[in-house]
């Protein structure tokens, strides 16, 4: 049994403002809304957070603002790719032909997801398509929060394919279909990430740690590491307030943040914590 963030903060309340349930047709409107939000308690920032994290929110922007827009781009670049060939068509010395194809699949992302990057390229009258091309294959990056150590993102895809004597066509449009629900999932949980930030980061990381350790205990979880808590990251403290509501810890668990599963004084007295 995990319990949640969300159900000990019910004291603090339950109600949802009108701007937390707005349904975003996409992110311009978001940055604009979180730019005039602010709060001035833990508490109230908390309460902030969970609302925004409410699975109704996050549903309606995985699946009416992420998954059409990678839809869109999936469709755009595939329909690019067959004025160079077939399936079974070298990618090789195409870099070009493959950077023409993806810009215009991102400009048919950013016109769904974030229509500001777009017009950027019009208000600074960026025309040539290799510009264009490292301009939003970086802006698709920082929007997924692309880990370049694990191959992620676009920025050098088209060079890597160009490259190749072996890859084909049929391989690109493999990858980026395969690249779809990660790549929704990795926006969104950039999106929380930027809320989160937005929201905790006016607050000391020793005044969090300190307000965040009684719901740590409540969850059935102990410091073990009093030095390492104190001077965790304020990363490491908004995952900690993800991970108390929805109990996912993450590859390394909670051990990596220097807790352990406490002791309980009598038999049932405390629930088990999953690492995961």
């Amino acid at each position: 049994m995990t319990i949640t963030l969300e159900s000990r903060m019910a004291g603090h309340g339950s109600g949802h403002d009108s701007h937390n349930k707005k349904k975003y047709i996409h992110l311009d409107d978001f940055f604009a809304d979180l730019a005039e939000e602010h709060s001035e308690k833990i508490e109230e920032s908390l309460k902030k957070y969970e609302e925004f994290t409410e699975e109704e929110n996050l549903n309606n922007l995985y699946n009416n603002v992420f998954t059409p827009a990678h839809d869109e781009f999936y469709k755009t670049v595939t329909e690019h790719l067959k004025t160079i060939g077939e399936d079974e068509t070298k990618t090789e010395d195409k870099k070009e032909e493959l950077q023409k194809a993806i810009v215009e699949g991102l400009k048919a992302y950013f016109e769904k997801v974030q229509p500001s990057i777009v017009k950027a390229l019009e208000e600074h009258q960026i025309g040539d398509v290799e510009d264009q091309y490292h301009f939003l294959t970086t802006q698709y990056d920082e929007h997924i929060g692309a880990d370049f150590r694990k191959g992620e993102g676009l920025t050098a895809i088209a060079e890597q394919f160009a490259k190749s004597k072996k890859l084909t066509l049929g391989h690109l449009k493999r990858r980026l279909w395969e690249n779809q629900t990660k790549h929704a999932q990795k926006a969104l949980d950039t999106i929380v990430n930027k809320y989160a930030a937005h929201h905790f980061t006016q607050y000391h990381p020793v005044d969090l740690a300190k307000y965040l350790k009684p719901h740590i205990e409540k969850a059935g979880l102990e410091v073990e590491d009093k030095l390492k808590f104190i001077q965790l990251s304020y990363g490491d403290l908004i995952h900690i307030i993800s991970a108390l509501k929805t109990g996912k810890w993450g590859e390394h668990g909670y051990g990596q943040y220097g807790f352990k599963q406490m002791k309980p004084e009598a038999e049932g007295s405390i629930p088990h914590v999953s690492q995961g």
